[in-house]
C-alpha cells in the first residue's frame, strides 16, 4: 500500500509539472545551465544567456545614424567682430571693422581690396561664401583665385563680377582648387580718391565633401562637383591622386566617370 501512495504522488507531482508547462512562461532576468527545449510560446525579458547546451541570444547590434563633419574654417577672422585681424590693405585700401562688419574705403589708387590668402590642396574642393552690402559705393567686387588680383598669372576660381545689393546677399561656390595657395580679394571698385565705402561680412572657407562616418541614406538629390581633364596622365599633373574621379567632358549621355590609377 506505502509504494502504491508514493506511486501516485510521483506521477501527480509529474502531471502538475506538465500542466504547468502547458502555459505561457515569462522568464526574467539570467537563465544559465542546461536548457530544455520549451514548446511552448515564452515571452523572455532581459538578456538570455546560456552557459550549457542551448543556442546562445544575443542583443540586436546597435544601429548609429551617420555623423557629419565639415572640414575646419580656414578664414581668419571672417566675420570682423572687433577688427581686420587676418586682412591685408591693397591699392591704399582704408580697411575697418566698425559695425561688426568689413568696410573698404577708397584710397589713393583704384580698386582698394581686402585680401588674405589661405593654404589648400591642390585637387580637392572647398565651399567658399561672403555676405556683400552696398556702402556709399554702387557695387563692388568679388574673386577667388592662385594669385593676386589682377596681376599676372592670376587665375580665377571664382569672379563674382560686379555685385550691386541693398541689402546683405551672399555669395559663393565649390571651388576646384589646383594650387597650395588660394587668394581671396573683397575689392572695392570706385576709382583712386573717390572715397567711396563697400562693405563685406561672413567669409567662410571649408574643404568638401563632408566626412562621413557611417552608412547613410539620402531620399534627395545629391550634386557632384566631378573636375574635368583629358585623360589620366593630365588629372594626376592636375593635382588628383589615384581613386578620384574625372571627367572628359565627352559628348555622349550620359557622360562616363574614369578613376585616376
Amino acid at each position: 500500500m506505502r509504494r502504491r501512495i508514493i506511486l501516485i504522488v510521483i506521477t501527480l507531482v509529474l502531471s502538475l509539472h506538465v500542466l504547468a508547462w502547458g502555459a505561457s512562461q515569462t522568464f526574467q532576468g539570467n537563465i544559465t545551465g542546461n536548457a530544455a527545449t520549451v514548446t511552448t510560446n515564452a515571452n523572455l525579458t532581459g538578456d538570455v544567456t546560456s552557459t550549457g547546451n542551448a543556442t546562445t541570444i544575443k542583443e540586436a547590434p546597435a544601429i548609429k545614424a551617420p555623423t557629419l563633419s565639415a572640414g575646419s574654417e580656414l578664414v581668419t577672422n571672417g566675420t570682423f567682430p572687433t577688427d581686420t585681424t587676418g586682412w591685408t590693405a591693397v591699392n591704399n585700401a582704408v580697411l575697418s571693422a566698425a559695425g561688426g562688419y568689413l568696410t573698404i574705403t577708397t584710397g589713393a589708387s583704384d580698386n582698394p581690396t581686402a585680401r588674405q590668402t589661405i593654404t589648400t590642396v591642390s585637387g580637392k574642393y572647398y565651399k567658399f561664401s561672403v555676405s556683400h552690402k552696398n556702402g556709399t559705393l554702387g557695387s563692388g567686387r568679388i574673386s577667388v583665385g592662385t594669385a593676386v588680383y589682377p596681376n599676372a598669372g592670376w587665375n580665377a576660381y571664382y569672379d563674382s563680377g560686379a555685385v550691386n545689393n541693398a541689402d546683405w546677399t551672399t555669395y559663393g561656390s565649390i571651388l576646384a582648387v589646383t594650387g597650395t595657395s588660394t587668394v581671396i580679394n573683397l575689392i572695392n571698385t570706385d576709382s583712386a580718391g573717390g572715397g567711396k565705402t563697400d562693405l563685406y561680412d561672413t567669409v567662410t572657407m571649408n574643404e568638401v565633401p563632408l566626412t562621413i562616418g557611417g552608412d547613410a541614406y539620402s531620399s534627395g538629390n545629391i550634386r557632384i562637383v566631378i573636375p574635368t581633364y583629358p585623360n589620366n596622365a593630365a588629372a594626376i599633373a592636375g593635382g588628383l591622386v589615384p581613386g578620384q574621379f574625372y571627367r572628359v567632358n565627352a559628348a555622349t549621355d550620359p557622360e562616363p566617370l574614369y578613376i585616376v590609377h
